[in-house]
């Protein structure tokens, strides 16, 4: 659980992610109740799933093998090329040398200010320090308040963890390295400290001021500067890290979810038709459909022109009233465009939604309006608006509220019905696209 809780705070875009997993299961979890009360299909709930996976996927993985180092560590922020270059270290083999578990020339390794009667074994504080695993590690007092650690490991990854341990262990997290090429904060106990990795050795220097463990960094015998750019030499030349890489992934992510969210929302939303029934032709379904105007519902069924569209309106709030000496205006429509295919015995219908409320009176007026088109899964809206009630002709009426109730699925029911029961599947559309994008829209 330790190691658990020091990879997420060392990798904070973990914590992002966990965060957001937990919340859209609570929101899927929520939403696939109030679905399977309602009658509805789950299908959306799986659309979005996917959606999101296909969204959310690729950075979930990114994260996860940065965290777990299965991929070098490199920020992909771009950032201008004069600020590109940060210093880089390589260790000095001959001043590191070790025998029996200790450094064998501890000047070099400390410096000329390092109090070598003082020198203390880091392995002794026990299996859970940041320095445990390591091959030798040892701390020397710098006076009048510093310190200088320094620990070499088997492997450069092994001496990469145990920065980022230590970092979370003394200041909570662990930011990426400065334009030094060191990581540099200040702890809560007021002094700074820089924590360097040079292949596989791992130095800690704390100080009093930022610029005497600079100046002592710039001075340690152990360690030959040279400029680079920001990552490793690994980070750098990963494949996954090259520009056109980078642009084929992105174009690649951004195709599949566009291919996605037009193929798997009309895919959600699907009704078949009927099994067993033999297909009406275009013309009976036509009537059928038309004839839905007779159901004892605030909803109108109309073609654009003959043999066109069938558009049904469903104006499920039109009310004029007066709350405060002002007037006000509501309106909703709702719309289903149905286009028929009977090539393929299927109805696609697209949805769309317009909303204008309007004010008027002594402070001021102003006016809402927005519309949309797609598919809308599930829909239930109720709205009471309180004043006093002018009619048509601008009269006041003796009504004190005006109440509605849209159930999207209750406008739809008789449409779906209809065609599924004449044979035909029942397919929404985002959109009714031109001729040649039918294959994506539909």
């Amino acid at each position: 659980m330790t190691q658990v809780l020091a990879m997420l705070r060392a990798n904070p875009a973990l914590i992002v992610l966990v965060a957001f997993l937990a919340i859209t299961t609570l929101v899927f979890g929520v939403l696939a109740v109030m679905m399977t009360r309602a009658g509805a299909s789950l299908r959306p709930l799986v659309f979005l799933a996917t959606f999101f996976a296909i969204v959310v996927g690729p950075q979930a993985a990114f994260h996860l093998a940065q965290a777990f180092d299965w991929i070098p560590k490199r920020s992909l922020t771009w950032v201008a090329a004069r600020d590109r270059a940060v210093a880089a270290y390589t260790e000095d083999d001959a001043a590191l040398a070790t025998s029996d578990g200790v450094f064998t020339n501890p000047r070099a390794v400390f410096g000329p200010d390092a109090d070598l009667d003082l020198v203390s074994d880091l392995l002794q504080l026990g299996p859970a320090s940041p320095f445990a695993g390591a091959l030798v590690a040892q701390m020397a007092m710098i006076p009048p308040g510093g310190t200088t650690m320094v620990a070499r490991y088997a492997t450069a990854s092994d001496a990469r963890d145990a920065a980022e341990r230590y970092l979370v262990a003394s200041v909570g997290s662990a930011p990426a390295p400065g334009s030094d090429g060191a990581v540099t904060m200040t702890r809560p106990v007021g002094d700074v400290i820089k924590v360097l990795v040079a292949g596989r050795t791992l130095l800690v220097l704390t100080g009093a001021t930022e610029r005497e463990v600079s100046a002592r960094l710039e001075a340690a015998p152990v360690t030959a500067t040279r400029e680079e750019s920001p990552g490793s030499a690994a980070a750098r030349d990963f494949w996954l890290y090259r520009p056109a890489v980078l642009a084929a992934l992105t174009l690649l992510l951004v195709a599949v979810a566009t291919l996605w969210f037009f193929k798997g929302s009309s895919w959600a939303s699907t009704v078949p038709a009927v099994a067993g029934v033999e297909p009406l032709r275009g013309d009976a379904l036509r009537r059928q459909l038309l004839a839905v105007n007779q159901v004892d519902a605030p909803l109108t069924v109309e073609e654009e022109q003959p043999g066109g569209r069938i558009v049904v309106t469903w104006r499920f709030a039109d009310a004029k009233w007066v709350d405060i000496a002002r007037a006000h205006g509501l309106r909703r429509t709702h719309r289903l465009l149905l286009e028929l295919d009977e090539a393929r015995r299927v109805v696609r219908p697209t949805e769309q939604l317009s909303a204008l409320d309007w004010s008027a009176g002594p402070q001021g007026g102003g006016v809402q309006w927005r519309t949309g088109m797609g598919i809308t899964f599930f829909q239930v809206e109720h709205q009471r608006v309180f004043g006093l009630q002018l009619d048509k002709q601008g009269r006041f009426i003796p009504q004190l509220s005006y109440a509605y109730t849209f159930n999207l699925q209750e406008m739809k029911a008789p449409f779906i019905a209809a065609t599924t029961q004449a044979g035909w599947d029942w397919r929404p559309t985002a959109w009714h696209g031109p001729t040649w994008l039918r294959w994506l829209t539909n």
